[in-house]
């Protein structure tokens, strides 16, 4: 026993019995005894316990545990990828191929606007008056007796002589005008001789005072005494006044005169049913003159019909006369809203003009002329007013001038013959949705379909230029059928040579174009807001060649509970990602996992990344598509200490993220049953013992 140890010690005697007495062997005292005996045994069994005087302190126990944190487990289906890769575009079609489609609607081409207007129709004319008809005048005949002829009233009563005498008879001043240069136009004049003597020869001159001579002719026959006989005059050119004289040179053999009393010469003048003047101041008649005029279209393919949506008419009508004039002016070709012939009807006053324009929206040119240039016919009609019992002056230099202009005429349809009418297409530029990692892909197929909805009632040609930002080109050339029926038509046009334009996929397609419509041969009809409206759709069937590509698939979280997960960092004995890849894809593929603790940076800067594990392209057929087998790559990838400290965030993100290797020139198709599986967790072993 070292120092410091106990001692067994004995009972003192005086202890062991009080009583001084003994007791029997199986009494009390034998009990004592044997209980003391026991104690000393147990005391030397607890110090032999111990080595030398020292007790050790107790020891903990240990071992290790294993942590399994789920990763990723999921099963992307085509669909899904095809979710996944979210790319306007891509689609599975009918024949659950994996299809990549792109489709632009291209702006709506109108026809120019000069296809619905023509040039401004101008035409002027003027009316002068002319000859002007007025009413032939009436005069009163004159009567002259016998005792006012100079030589005859002195010899009478009695035996006449033969002699010369002159027989003058001024006329009655005429109502109807003062003064008449004559056109056209003619008198007669009727002597009766009751002279009671033949007059054998005789002669009239008639005149106007003031104005001189206006004719002479002789009585063919004389005038015999009891008979009346007339001569013509010829007023042509002739100027006159409003009083006439007539002068008659006689010449009697003789004779008895019994009687002067009841003895005269009477003469009329009667002016014939028309008379015309060049130059008046006269009573004038109500005057209704036509006369036509036309505007020239100045087309060079006809137009047959043209419903108007704007523009004007504007007549100016002067009148240079002295006569109230009102004027219709009317253009047959062009048609009201009503069917009618267009027509303006104005007054203007005596020296006076006026102004009128007229909008011809909703009008229709319909010219009857289909003569290039076609002719516009215009009938005007000018009507005065009759003046009676006011005498005015005209002359025939007065005139009615009108000026028409249609101005701004613009058609809402045009009927007629086209020459090459031709609409532009405007550059545009559109951009393509590449799905993530395909922007290298070579498409092996792909058919270019273009819808053309032609609402011009003509046929015609579409010549559009597309061209792609990596270099390359496509032109369309087509033609298409004209609209029928006021209902526009569709023509459908597809190319399965476009695939290399679009290998490798462009960020960005330009449009241009134009649309040509008509072949100057073949009548069609235009209407305002007639278009062209083409749609492209370019669908690929993924049988493709693939650059290596990438498809970003799930960012997904695991809860971690925090509270002791420094038991686990800090005491590793061994970690490791454990997976299983399985692919049914005709292409190799390499899958990586990003891990972090922000959702926003997983990808772009995770805290670790596992990978790349690698499955190869599951087994094809002729035309590359998988066949049932799979194919699959499992194992394990070790983790240190530092990695496994990315169990410290809570929630942990794992991104996945999927590259699809490059085919090497070997076309593969991808359809619906096409997937791959990834399944991944982390385990850890770690230590642990009775401190914590």
């Amino acid at each position: 026993m070292g120092p410091g140890c106990g001692k067994w010690e004995t009972m003192p005697k005086s202890k062991r019995d009080r009583r001084g007495t003994s007791e029997p062997l199986f009494g009390p005292r034998l009990f004592v005894l044997t209980s003391r005996v026991l104690l000393a045994l147990l005391l030397v069994i607890l110090l032999l316990t111990f080595i030398g005087c020292e007790i050790r302190k107790p020891e903990s126990p240990t071992w290790t545990t294993d942590l399994v944190v789920p990763v990723v487990n999921r099963t992307y289906d085509m669909a899904e990828l095809i979710d996944k890769i979210d790319a306007e575009g891509l689609f599975l079609d009918s024949n659950d191929l994996v299809t990549y489609e792109y489709s632009a609607e291209l702006d709506s081409v109108a026809l120019d606007a000069e296809n619905l207007s023509t040039p401004n129709l101008q035409t002027s004319f003027s009316e002068m008056l002319g000859t002007v008809a007025i009413d032939p005048p009436v005069v009163a005949p004159v009567t002259l007796a016998l005792n006012q002829i100079g030589p005859l009233s002195v010899v009478t009563p009695g035996p006449v002589p033969p002699m010369s005498f002159v027989v003058i008879n001024n006329l009655p001043s005429i109502t109807e005008f003062s003064q008449a240069t004559i056109a056209s136009g003619q008198l007669w004049v009727a002597v009766t001789n009751n002279l009671g003597i033949d007059c054998d020869t005789a002669v009239l001159t008639l005149s106007s005072v003031g104005g001189g001579q206006i004719g002479t002719a002789p009585f063919a026959s004389g005038l015999p005494n009891g008979a009346t006989d007339s001569v013509l005059i010829t007023l042509d050119g002739s100027t006159i006044t409003n009083r006439l004289m007539a002068e008659i040179d006689c010449y009697t053999p003789g004779g008895i005169i019994l009687t002067a009393s009841d003895k005269d010469i009477s003469t009329r003048v009667q002016f014939g049913p028309t008379l015309t003047v060049s130059s008046a101041v006269a009573e004038v008649p109500a005057q209704d003159r036509t006369f036509g005029t036309s505007f020239s279209v100045d087309e060079t393919e006809p137009i047959y019909s043209a419903e108007i949506s704007g523009g004007e008419l504007q007549l100016t009508i002067s009148n240079g006369t002295n006569l109230a004039s009102t004027l219709t002016f009317t253009v047959d070709d062009i048609r009201t809203p009503s069917n009618q012939p267009l027509t303006v009807q104005q007054a203007v006053a005596p020296m006076s003009f006026e102004t009128i324009v007229l909008p011809l929206a909703n009008h229709r040119l319909r010219p009857s002329d289909s003569v290039i240039p076609q002719a516009v016919a215009v009938d005007a009609r000018v009507m005065t007013s009759g003046t009676a019992p006011q005498q005015v002056m005209i002359t025939s230099s007065d005139q009615v001038s009108v000026t028409a202009d249609i101005s701004g005429l613009q058609f809402a349809s045009v009927t007629g013959i086209f020459g090459s009418t031709e609409a532009t297409i405007d550059p545009d530029t559109e951009d393509l949705d590449i799905p993530t990692g395909f922007d290298a892909i070579t498409l092996n197929e792909a058919v270019l379909s273009i819808s053309i909805e032609n609402g011009v009632q003509l046929g015609g040609q579409v010549f559009l230029t597309l061209l792609g930002s990596n270099g390359k080109s496509f032109t369309i050339n087509e033609f298409i059928d004209p609209a029928s029926g006021g209902q526009s038509t569709l023509t459908l046009i597809t190319d399965s040579t476009v695939a290399d334009f679009l290998s490798p996929l462009p960020q960005t397609v330009t449009y241009s174009g134009w649309a040509r419509f008509g072949d100057g041969v073949s009548v069609g009809t235009i209407h305002d807001g007639d278009f062209v409206l083409a749609s492209i759709d370019i669908a690929a069937p993924l049988a493709v060649t693939i650059n290596e590509s990438q498809v970003d698939l799930d960012i997904e979280s695991e809860e971690i509970d925090q509270d002791d997960i420094d038991i686990v960092t800090d005491h590793v004995v061994s970690a490791a990602l454990i997976y299983d890849v399985i692919s049914h894809l005709p292409i190799g593929a390499r899958v990586s996992i990003r891990l972090g603790g922000d959702s926003a940076t997983v990808e772009s800067a995770p805290q670790l990344v596992v990978g790349p594990i690698e499955v190869d392209a599951a087994p094809t057929d002729a035309i590359g598509l998988t066949t049932g087998v799979t194919t699959s790559n499992t194992g394990s990838i070790a983790l240190d200490s530092t990695d496994i400290r990315i169990l410290e965030n809570d929630p942990l993100y794992i991104a996945t993220e999927l590259w699809l290797h490059d085919t090497n020139g070997q076309v593969v198709r991808l359809t619906a049953s096409n997937y791959v599986t990834v399944r991944a967790r982390v385990e850890v072993e770690y230590r642990f013992d009775g401190e914590f």
